[in-house]
Protein backbone atom coordinates (compact mmCIF):
# COMPACT_ATOMS: atom_id res chain seq x y z
CA UNK A 1 0.00 0.00 0.00
CA UNK A 2 0.96 3.49 -0.75
CA UNK A 3 2.18 5.12 2.70
CA UNK A 4 0.28 8.14 2.04
CA UNK A 5 -2.93 6.17 1.25
CA UNK A 6 -2.61 4.67 4.76
CA UNK A 7 -1.47 7.92 6.23
CA UNK A 8 -5.29 9.38 4.72
CA UNK A 9 -7.04 6.25 5.46
CA UNK A 10 -5.79 6.91 9.23
CA UNK A 11 -6.53 10.59 9.82
CA UNK A 12 -10.03 9.82 8.36
CA UNK A 13 -10.59 7.01 11.26
CA UNK A 14 -9.49 9.27 13.60
CA UNK A 15 -11.95 12.25 12.55
CA UNK A 16 -15.02 9.86 12.38
CA UNK A 17 -13.72 8.57 15.91
CA UNK A 18 -13.06 11.82 17.47
CA UNK A 19 -16.96 12.77 18.97
CA UNK A 20 -17.60 9.81 20.62
CA UNK A 21 -14.38 9.77 22.29
CA UNK A 22 -14.49 13.28 23.43
CA UNK A 23 -17.77 13.59 24.68
CA UNK A 24 -18.56 17.22 25.43
CA UNK A 25 -20.77 17.74 29.04
CA UNK A 26 -24.33 18.55 29.09
CA UNK A 27 -25.89 20.95 31.76
CA UNK A 28 -29.08 20.25 32.30
CA UNK A 29 -32.29 21.75 34.17
CA UNK A 30 -33.76 18.60 36.04
CA UNK A 31 -37.65 18.21 36.53
CA UNK A 32 -38.66 15.12 38.84
CA UNK A 33 -42.55 13.33 38.19
CA UNK A 34 -43.09 16.49 36.36
CA UNK A 35 -41.90 19.09 39.54
CA UNK A 36 -39.22 21.41 38.47
CA UNK A 37 -36.07 20.67 41.43
CA UNK A 38 -34.45 23.87 40.63
CA UNK A 39 -30.88 21.72 40.04
CA UNK A 40 -28.61 21.92 36.86
CA UNK A 41 -26.36 18.97 37.00
CA UNK A 42 -24.15 17.25 34.71
CA UNK A 43 -24.16 14.69 31.87
CA UNK A 44 -23.02 12.89 29.12
CA UNK A 45 -24.28 11.57 25.87
CA UNK A 46 -23.22 7.76 25.05
CA UNK A 47 -24.03 5.34 22.49
CA UNK A 48 -27.54 4.14 24.92
CA UNK A 49 -28.63 7.93 25.61
CA UNK A 50 -27.84 10.23 28.75
CA UNK A 51 -25.37 8.91 31.43
CA UNK A 52 -24.08 10.84 35.05
CA UNK A 53 -22.84 10.22 37.97
CA UNK A 54 -24.09 8.00 40.80
CA UNK A 55 -23.40 11.82 42.53
CA UNK A 56 -25.95 13.96 40.68
CA UNK A 57 -28.89 10.77 41.17
CA UNK A 58 -28.04 10.95 45.58
CA UNK A 59 -28.59 14.81 44.92
CA UNK A 60 -31.73 14.01 43.41
CA UNK A 61 -33.03 12.11 46.03
CA UNK A 62 -32.68 8.92 44.17
CA UNK A 63 -32.36 5.54 47.03
CA UNK A 64 -28.85 4.22 45.13
CA UNK A 65 -29.45 0.93 46.83
CA UNK A 66 -32.39 0.00 44.92
CA UNK A 67 -30.58 0.21 41.49
CA UNK A 68 -27.52 -1.49 43.02
CA UNK A 69 -24.87 1.24 43.01
CA UNK A 70 -22.31 1.82 45.63
CA UNK A 71 -22.44 5.88 45.32
CA UNK A 72 -18.77 6.55 43.60
CA UNK A 73 -19.96 5.10 40.27
CA UNK A 74 -18.82 8.42 37.73
CA UNK A 75 -20.80 7.45 34.57
CA UNK A 76 -24.00 5.57 34.67
CA UNK A 77 -26.20 4.79 32.41
CA UNK A 78 -29.79 6.19 32.74
CA UNK A 79 -31.48 3.71 30.21
CA UNK A 80 -30.01 0.88 32.55
CA UNK A 81 -31.77 1.95 35.53
CA UNK A 82 -34.96 -0.28 35.74
CA UNK A 83 -37.80 1.57 37.31
CA UNK A 84 -36.42 5.10 35.78
CA UNK A 85 -37.47 6.68 32.50
CA UNK A 86 -36.64 9.83 31.19
CA UNK A 87 -37.08 12.67 28.49
CA UNK A 88 -34.24 14.84 26.98
CA UNK A 89 -35.39 18.34 25.10
CA UNK A 90 -32.76 19.83 23.36
CA UNK A 91 -34.18 22.83 22.69
CA UNK A 92 -34.47 23.81 26.35
CA UNK A 93 -31.42 22.30 27.50
CA UNK A 94 -34.00 20.15 30.25
CA UNK A 95 -34.17 16.75 31.10
CA UNK A 96 -37.80 15.16 32.65
CA UNK A 97 -37.29 11.98 34.87
CA UNK A 98 -40.19 9.59 35.78
CA UNK A 99 -39.78 7.17 39.11
CA UNK A 100 -42.16 5.31 41.34
CA UNK A 101 -41.47 6.62 44.84
CA UNK A 102 -40.37 3.55 45.87
CA UNK A 103 -36.99 4.10 44.13
CA UNK A 104 -36.35 7.76 45.77
CA UNK A 105 -34.57 8.37 49.28
CA UNK A 106 -37.08 8.98 51.51
CA UNK A 107 -37.40 12.76 53.45
CA UNK A 108 -36.58 11.55 57.29
CA UNK A 109 -38.10 13.95 59.99
CA UNK A 110 -37.75 13.77 63.67
CA UNK A 111 -41.10 13.72 65.45
CA UNK A 112 -39.14 13.75 68.94
CA UNK A 113 -35.32 15.58 68.54
CA UNK A 114 -33.06 14.84 71.49
CA UNK A 115 -32.81 17.43 73.65
CA UNK A 116 -29.21 18.80 74.58
CA UNK A 117 -27.86 18.12 77.94
CA UNK A 118 -29.17 20.83 80.35
CA UNK A 119 -26.19 23.26 81.37
CA UNK A 120 -25.01 22.41 84.76
CA UNK A 121 -24.97 24.94 87.23
CA UNK A 122 -24.91 24.70 90.94
CA UNK A 123 -25.00 27.41 93.58
CA UNK A 124 -24.06 26.14 97.13
CA UNK A 125 -26.77 25.46 99.28
CA UNK A 126 -28.04 23.80 102.53
CA UNK A 127 -31.94 22.34 102.69
CA UNK A 128 -33.15 21.22 105.58
CA UNK A 129 -36.51 19.26 104.89
CA UNK A 130 -38.45 17.92 107.76
CA UNK A 131 -41.54 16.29 109.22
CA UNK A 132 -43.25 16.48 113.05
CA UNK A 133 -45.96 14.75 114.16
CA UNK A 134 -46.73 15.65 117.92
CA UNK A 135 -48.87 14.59 120.88
CA UNK A 136 -49.97 16.06 124.48
CA UNK A 137 -52.21 13.04 125.83
CA UNK A 138 -51.48 10.42 127.46
CA UNK A 139 -47.78 11.81 128.07
CA UNK A 140 -45.84 14.32 125.11
CA UNK A 141 -44.37 13.06 122.90
CA UNK A 142 -42.97 14.16 119.31
CA UNK A 143 -40.89 12.33 116.12
CA UNK A 144 -39.30 14.32 113.34
CA UNK A 145 -38.43 12.76 110.33
CA UNK A 146 -35.44 15.39 108.64
CA UNK A 147 -33.58 14.92 105.71
CA UNK A 148 -30.16 17.30 105.92
CA UNK A 149 -28.66 18.40 101.86
CA UNK A 150 -25.55 20.23 100.98
CA UNK A 151 -25.24 20.70 97.14
CA UNK A 152 -22.65 22.46 94.79
CA UNK A 153 -21.01 21.55 92.19
CA UNK A 154 -19.11 18.84 93.60
CA UNK A 155 -22.01 17.16 94.13
CA UNK A 156 -24.70 16.15 96.88
CA UNK A 157 -23.91 15.14 100.67
CA UNK A 158 -27.57 14.38 102.32
CA UNK A 159 -28.33 12.47 105.62
CA UNK A 160 -31.79 11.47 107.07
CA UNK A 161 -32.97 10.21 110.23
CA UNK A 162 -35.47 9.90 112.64
CA UNK A 163 -35.38 12.28 115.94
CA UNK A 164 -37.67 10.94 118.69
CA UNK A 165 -38.76 12.70 122.11
CA UNK A 166 -40.66 10.85 124.60
CA UNK A 167 -41.02 12.89 128.17
CA UNK A 168 -37.34 13.21 129.04
CA UNK A 169 -35.85 10.72 126.95
CA UNK A 170 -34.19 12.13 123.67
CA UNK A 171 -33.06 9.59 120.65
CA UNK A 172 -31.66 9.77 117.07
CA UNK A 173 -32.00 7.02 114.63
CA UNK A 174 -29.80 7.90 111.57
CA UNK A 175 -31.11 6.25 108.06
CA UNK A 176 -28.72 7.23 104.96
CA UNK A 177 -25.70 9.30 105.01
CA UNK A 178 -24.30 9.76 101.36
CA UNK A 179 -22.26 11.67 98.68
CA UNK A 180 -23.75 11.69 95.44
CA UNK A 181 -22.40 13.14 91.80
CA UNK A 182 -24.06 12.79 88.49
CA UNK A 183 -23.56 14.57 84.70
CA UNK A 184 -26.58 14.49 82.79
CA UNK A 185 -24.37 14.75 79.76
CA UNK A 186 -22.61 11.25 79.78
CA UNK A 187 -25.94 9.78 82.38
CA UNK A 188 -23.13 8.65 84.87
CA UNK A 189 -23.51 8.65 88.75
CA UNK A 190 -21.49 7.95 91.74
CA UNK A 191 -22.99 7.20 94.70
CA UNK A 192 -20.37 6.98 98.55
CA UNK A 193 -21.85 5.75 101.57
CA UNK A 194 -25.48 4.44 102.27
CA UNK A 195 -27.30 2.75 98.99
CA UNK A 196 -29.13 0.40 97.71
CA UNK A 197 -28.04 -2.27 95.24
CA UNK A 198 -29.73 -2.46 91.26
CA UNK A 199 -31.83 -4.95 90.75
CA UNK A 200 -34.21 -6.44 88.07
CA UNK A 201 -37.47 -7.67 88.17
CA UNK A 202 -36.09 -10.93 88.49
CA UNK A 203 -33.51 -9.72 91.14
CA UNK A 204 -33.98 -8.65 94.68
CA UNK A 205 -31.84 -5.71 96.12
CA UNK A 206 -29.98 -5.17 99.83
CA UNK A 207 -28.91 -1.76 101.48
CA UNK A 208 -25.04 -1.59 101.91
CA UNK A 209 -22.66 0.89 102.60
CA UNK A 210 -20.27 1.75 100.11
CA UNK A 211 -19.41 2.85 96.30
CA UNK A 212 -21.93 2.87 93.55
CA UNK A 213 -21.32 3.43 89.77
CA UNK A 214 -23.84 3.39 87.16
CA UNK A 215 -25.10 4.84 84.31
CA UNK A 216 -28.57 5.61 84.07
CA UNK A 217 -31.18 7.11 82.02
CA UNK A 218 -33.45 8.55 85.13
CA UNK A 219 -30.86 11.20 84.80
CA UNK A 220 -32.39 12.81 82.08
CA UNK A 221 -36.26 12.14 82.58
CA UNK A 222 -36.71 13.97 79.17
CA UNK A 223 -35.05 10.80 76.35
CA UNK A 224 -36.95 8.55 75.53
CA UNK A 225 -35.05 5.20 75.69
CA UNK A 226 -37.72 2.83 74.31
CA UNK A 227 -38.01 1.76 70.52
CA UNK A 228 -40.14 4.13 68.75
CA UNK A 229 -41.65 3.13 65.84
CA UNK A 230 -41.23 4.95 62.26
CA UNK A 231 -44.50 6.17 59.65
CA UNK A 232 -43.41 6.32 56.39
CA UNK A 233 -45.58 7.50 53.22
CA UNK A 234 -45.52 9.96 50.10
CA UNK A 235 -46.82 13.31 49.17
CA UNK A 236 -48.07 14.01 45.41
CA UNK A 237 -47.03 18.00 46.29
CA UNK A 238 -45.91 19.84 48.69
CA UNK A 239 -47.96 19.67 51.73
CA UNK A 240 -48.80 20.32 55.52
CA UNK A 241 -48.38 16.60 57.40
CA UNK A 242 -49.39 16.82 60.37
CA UNK A 243 -49.03 13.16 63.09
CA UNK A 244 -52.03 11.90 65.36
CA UNK A 245 -51.48 9.55 67.92
CA UNK A 246 -54.44 8.31 69.24
CA UNK A 247 -56.24 11.11 68.19
CA UNK A 248 -53.69 13.73 69.83
CA UNK A 249 -51.71 15.63 67.31
CA UNK A 250 -47.95 14.72 68.49
CA UNK A 251 -46.03 16.62 65.09
CA UNK A 252 -46.65 18.75 62.17
CA UNK A 253 -44.61 20.43 59.48
CA UNK A 254 -44.44 20.70 55.75
CA UNK A 255 -42.97 18.17 53.26
CA UNK A 256 -42.01 18.93 49.60
CA UNK A 257 -43.30 15.98 47.10
CA UNK A 258 -42.28 12.82 47.53
CA UNK A 259 -41.41 10.32 49.79
CA UNK A 260 -41.09 10.59 53.90
CA UNK A 261 -40.54 8.96 57.35
CA UNK A 262 -41.26 10.25 60.52
CA UNK A 263 -39.25 8.82 63.19
CA UNK A 264 -39.08 8.40 66.74
CA UNK A 265 -43.17 8.43 66.83
CA UNK A 266 -44.25 8.15 70.78
CA UNK A 267 -46.48 9.38 73.05
CA UNK A 268 -48.10 6.14 74.78
CA UNK A 269 -47.20 3.13 75.94
CA UNK A 270 -49.09 -0.28 74.81
CA UNK A 271 -51.00 -0.88 71.56
CA UNK A 272 -52.50 2.63 69.91
CA UNK A 273 -52.93 4.09 66.35
CA UNK A 274 -50.73 6.66 64.28
CA UNK A 275 -52.55 8.63 62.07
CA UNK A 276 -50.55 10.64 59.28
CA UNK A 277 -52.42 13.29 57.31
CA UNK A 278 -50.84 15.53 54.14
CA UNK A 279 -53.21 18.29 52.93
CA UNK A 280 -52.17 20.09 50.10
CA UNK A 281 -52.41 23.91 49.06
CA UNK A 282 -56.33 23.34 47.70
CA UNK A 283 -57.14 21.77 50.89
CA UNK A 284 -57.06 18.36 49.84
CA UNK A 285 -56.42 15.76 52.86
CA UNK A 286 -54.69 12.36 52.33
CA UNK A 287 -55.45 10.17 55.60
CA UNK A 288 -53.02 7.20 56.79
CA UNK A 289 -53.74 5.03 59.63
CA UNK A 290 -50.55 2.78 61.39
CA UNK A 291 -51.46 0.48 63.99
CA UNK A 292 -48.31 0.84 66.40
CA UNK A 293 -47.12 -0.85 69.84
CA UNK A 294 -44.90 0.81 72.30
CA UNK A 295 -43.36 -0.59 75.48
CA UNK A 296 -41.17 1.55 77.60
CA UNK A 297 -39.85 -1.27 79.57
CA UNK A 298 -37.29 -2.37 76.81
CA UNK A 299 -34.95 -0.20 75.37
CA UNK A 300 -33.94 1.17 71.75
CA UNK A 301 -31.09 -0.46 69.39
CA UNK A 302 -27.47 -0.37 70.59
CA UNK A 303 -28.82 1.47 74.50
CA UNK A 304 -26.93 0.34 77.39
CA UNK A 305 -27.28 0.96 81.10
CA UNK A 306 -25.84 -0.50 84.18
CA UNK A 307 -25.01 -0.18 87.29
CA UNK A 308 -21.79 -1.70 89.74
CA UNK A 309 -22.04 -1.66 93.62
CA UNK A 310 -19.20 -2.96 96.46
CA UNK A 311 -19.30 -2.58 100.15
CA UNK A 312 -20.84 -4.15 102.87
CA UNK A 313 -24.41 -4.99 103.59
CA UNK A 314 -26.53 -3.35 106.18
CA UNK A 315 -27.43 -4.31 109.25
CA UNK A 316 -30.33 -3.66 111.20
CA UNK A 317 -31.63 -0.93 109.43
CA UNK A 318 -34.15 1.63 111.40
CA UNK A 319 -33.21 0.01 114.56
CA UNK A 320 -29.26 0.73 115.20
CA UNK A 321 -27.14 3.88 113.75
CA UNK A 322 -23.96 1.84 112.54
CA UNK A 323 -24.22 -1.52 111.42
CA UNK A 324 -22.23 -3.53 109.00
CA UNK A 325 -21.09 -6.97 108.04
CA UNK A 326 -17.40 -7.46 108.17
CA UNK A 327 -17.35 -9.10 104.55
CA UNK A 328 -17.76 -7.43 101.42
CA UNK A 329 -19.60 -8.11 98.47
CA UNK A 330 -20.63 -7.07 95.31
CA UNK A 331 -23.29 -6.42 92.59
CA UNK A 332 -23.53 -5.58 88.83
CA UNK A 333 -26.60 -5.13 86.67
CA UNK A 334 -26.77 -4.48 82.93
CA UNK A 335 -29.51 -3.75 79.83
CA UNK A 336 -28.83 -3.58 76.60
CA UNK A 337 -31.30 -2.78 73.45
CA UNK A 338 -29.31 -5.40 71.30
CA UNK A 339 -32.28 -4.28 68.74
CA UNK A 340 -35.77 -2.56 68.63
CA UNK A 341 -37.42 -5.68 69.28
CA UNK A 342 -35.01 -7.26 71.86
CA UNK A 343 -33.64 -6.06 75.17
CA UNK A 344 -31.51 -8.13 77.01
CA UNK A 345 -30.71 -8.33 80.91
CA UNK A 346 -27.81 -9.68 82.82
CA UNK A 347 -27.13 -9.72 86.88
CA UNK A 348 -24.54 -10.93 89.07
CA UNK A 349 -23.93 -10.50 92.62
CA UNK A 350 -21.27 -12.19 94.98
CA UNK A 351 -20.36 -12.15 98.87
CA UNK A 352 -20.86 -14.00 101.90
CA UNK A 353 -19.81 -17.54 100.91
CA UNK A 354 -23.03 -16.42 98.09
CA UNK A 355 -22.86 -16.26 94.14
CA UNK A 356 -25.28 -15.27 91.62
CA UNK A 357 -25.69 -15.14 87.97
CA UNK A 358 -28.41 -14.94 85.58
CA UNK A 359 -30.04 -13.61 82.49
CA UNK A 360 -32.60 -12.39 80.70
CA UNK A 361 -34.77 -10.99 77.47
CA UNK A 362 -37.77 -8.75 76.63
CA UNK A 363 -38.67 -9.95 73.25
CA UNK A 364 -41.38 -7.79 71.27
CA UNK A 365 -44.08 -9.98 69.48
CA UNK A 366 -45.05 -7.02 66.97
CA UNK A 367 -48.34 -5.19 67.61
CA UNK A 368 -49.12 -8.48 69.79
CA UNK A 369 -47.37 -7.40 73.33
CA UNK A 370 -43.64 -8.31 74.87
CA UNK A 371 -42.84 -11.57 76.40
CA UNK A 372 -39.76 -11.38 78.97
CA UNK A 373 -37.98 -14.70 80.32
CA UNK A 374 -35.29 -14.75 82.81
CA UNK A 375 -33.19 -17.85 84.08
CA UNK A 376 -29.86 -17.53 87.14
CA UNK A 377 -27.92 -19.62 88.83
CA UNK A 378 -26.51 -19.74 93.00
CA UNK A 379 -23.94 -21.35 94.13
CA UNK A 380 -24.71 -24.43 95.39
CA UNK A 381 -26.62 -25.85 92.58
CA UNK A 382 -29.73 -23.74 92.97
CA UNK A 383 -31.78 -22.62 90.02
CA UNK A 384 -34.51 -19.47 89.49
CA UNK A 385 -36.75 -19.11 86.23
CA UNK A 386 -39.16 -16.54 85.32
CA UNK A 387 -41.81 -16.44 82.43
CA UNK A 388 -43.67 -13.80 81.91
CA UNK A 389 -46.18 -11.82 78.93
CA UNK A 390 -47.77 -8.37 79.03
CA UNK A 391 -50.43 -6.43 76.40
CA UNK A 392 -51.66 -3.39 76.47
CA UNK A 393 -54.26 -1.31 74.77
CA UNK A 394 -56.67 1.66 75.55
CA UNK A 395 -59.79 -1.33 75.84
CA UNK A 396 -57.84 -3.95 77.99
CA UNK A 397 -54.72 -4.76 79.21
CA UNK A 398 -53.30 -8.28 80.23
CA UNK A 399 -50.27 -9.32 82.23
CA UNK A 400 -49.56 -12.74 83.28
CA UNK A 401 -45.90 -13.05 85.24
CA UNK A 402 -44.46 -16.30 86.74
CA UNK A 403 -41.32 -16.69 89.18
CA UNK A 404 -39.93 -20.67 90.30
CA UNK A 405 -36.94 -21.25 92.67
CA UNK A 406 -35.29 -24.08 93.88
CA UNK A 407 -34.85 -24.85 97.50
CA UNK A 408 -31.24 -24.47 97.00
CA UNK A 409 -31.52 -21.21 95.13
CA UNK A 410 -29.94 -18.20 97.23
CA UNK A 411 -28.77 -15.15 96.72
CA UNK A 412 -27.64 -11.61 98.78
CA UNK A 413 -31.07 -10.81 100.57
CA UNK A 414 -31.09 -14.01 101.75
CA UNK A 415 -27.66 -13.55 104.34
CA UNK A 416 -30.08 -11.40 106.62
CA UNK A 417 -32.14 -14.61 106.79
CA UNK A 418 -34.69 -13.39 103.75
CA UNK A 419 -34.85 -16.49 101.42
CA UNK A 420 -36.35 -15.92 98.30
CA UNK A 421 -39.69 -17.21 97.16
CA UNK A 422 -40.06 -20.81 95.83
CA UNK A 423 -43.37 -19.83 93.89
CA UNK A 424 -44.63 -16.23 92.51
CA UNK A 425 -47.58 -15.67 90.65
CA UNK A 426 -49.25 -12.56 89.09
CA UNK A 427 -52.46 -12.49 86.70
CA UNK A 428 -54.11 -9.42 86.00
CA UNK A 429 -56.79 -8.30 83.31
CA UNK A 430 -57.95 -4.70 83.22
CA UNK A 431 -61.07 -3.43 81.43
CA UNK A 432 -61.76 0.14 80.09
CA UNK A 433 -65.78 0.57 80.13
CA UNK A 434 -68.00 2.99 78.94
CA UNK A 435 -68.00 6.27 80.10
CA UNK A 436 -65.10 6.10 82.17
CA UNK A 437 -65.57 2.59 84.29
CA UNK A 438 -63.29 0.28 84.19
CA UNK A 439 -63.06 -3.12 85.59
CA UNK A 440 -60.39 -4.95 86.92
CA UNK A 441 -59.36 -9.19 88.08
CA UNK A 442 -56.33 -10.41 89.55
CA UNK A 443 -54.72 -13.40 90.73
CA UNK A 444 -51.41 -13.38 93.03
CA UNK A 445 -50.04 -16.71 94.24
CA UNK A 446 -46.89 -16.34 96.65
CA UNK A 447 -44.98 -18.97 98.64
CA UNK A 448 -42.35 -18.44 100.84
CA UNK A 449 -40.25 -20.88 103.18
CA UNK A 450 -41.07 -18.03 106.06
CA UNK A 451 -44.80 -17.39 106.00
CA UNK A 452 -48.40 -19.07 104.98
CA UNK A 453 -48.82 -19.68 101.38
CA UNK A 454 -51.35 -17.17 99.51
CA UNK A 455 -53.30 -17.32 97.21
CA UNK A 456 -55.81 -14.18 96.66
CA UNK A 457 -58.05 -13.26 94.01
CA UNK A 458 -59.55 -9.59 93.52
CA UNK A 459 -61.96 -7.98 91.85
CA UNK A 460 -62.65 -4.05 91.18
CA UNK A 461 -64.86 -1.90 89.75
CA UNK A 462 -64.81 1.71 89.09
CA UNK A 463 -67.06 4.48 87.84
CA UNK A 464 -68.65 7.90 87.56
CA UNK A 465 -71.74 7.97 89.49
CA UNK A 466 -72.45 11.69 88.99
CA UNK A 467 -70.45 15.00 87.68
CA UNK A 468 -68.03 14.78 90.35
CA UNK A 469 -68.69 12.16 91.94
CA UNK A 470 -66.63 8.57 91.53
CA UNK A 471 -67.14 5.44 93.26
CA UNK A 472 -64.65 2.41 93.80
CA UNK A 473 -65.79 -1.15 94.56
CA UNK A 474 -63.26 -4.09 95.55
CA UNK A 475 -63.40 -7.22 96.71
CA UNK A 476 -60.41 -10.02 97.87
CA UNK A 477 -60.36 -13.32 99.27
CA UNK A 478 -57.41 -16.08 100.05
CA UNK A 479 -57.91 -19.49 98.64
CA UNK A 480 -56.04 -20.71 100.46
CA UNK A 481 -57.83 -19.11 104.11
CA UNK A 482 -61.87 -19.18 103.71
CA UNK A 483 -61.71 -16.46 106.75
CA UNK A 484 -59.24 -14.09 104.85
CA UNK A 485 -61.70 -12.05 102.45
CA UNK A 486 -62.73 -8.16 102.37
CA UNK A 487 -65.41 -6.01 100.62
CA UNK A 488 -64.33 -2.34 100.39
CA UNK A 489 -66.20 0.61 98.98
CA UNK A 490 -65.07 4.06 98.69
CA UNK A 491 -67.23 7.23 97.18
CA UNK A 492 -65.21 10.47 96.51
CA UNK A 493 -65.61 13.46 95.46
CA UNK A 494 -64.96 17.15 94.70
CA UNK A 495 -66.01 20.74 95.62
CA UNK A 496 -65.00 22.56 92.85
CA UNK A 497 -61.82 22.14 90.86
CA UNK A 498 -59.62 23.24 94.07
CA UNK A 499 -60.87 21.03 96.95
Amino acid sequence: MNPWTGAIVGLTAALHAAPASAQADLFLEVSLNGKPTGQILRFREGPRGLRTSAASLRELGLDLRQFGLRGDEDSVELSALPGLQYQYDRASQGIALQLDDALREPMHLDARPNAAPPQQRATPGLVLNYDLIGQIQPRRSAIAFNELRFFNESGVLSSTGLLSVSGPNRDYMRYESSWSWSDPATLEALKLGDTITSSLPWSRSVRIGGIQWRKSFDLRPDLITYPMTAVAGSAVVPSALSVYINGIQQFGTTVPAGPYVVNRVAGFNGAGQATVVTRDEMGRSTVLDVPLYLDTRMLAASLTEYSLETGFMRRDYATRNFSYRGTPLGSASLRHGWSNSLTLEAHAEAGANTAVAGGGALLALGRSGVLNASASASKGGGVQGGLGYQYLSRRFSVELQGLRASAAFRDLANIDGVLPPRRSDRASLILALDQGSSASASYIAYDTPQAQPARVGSLSWSSHVARSVFLTVSAFKDFRQRASKALFFNLSTSFGERT
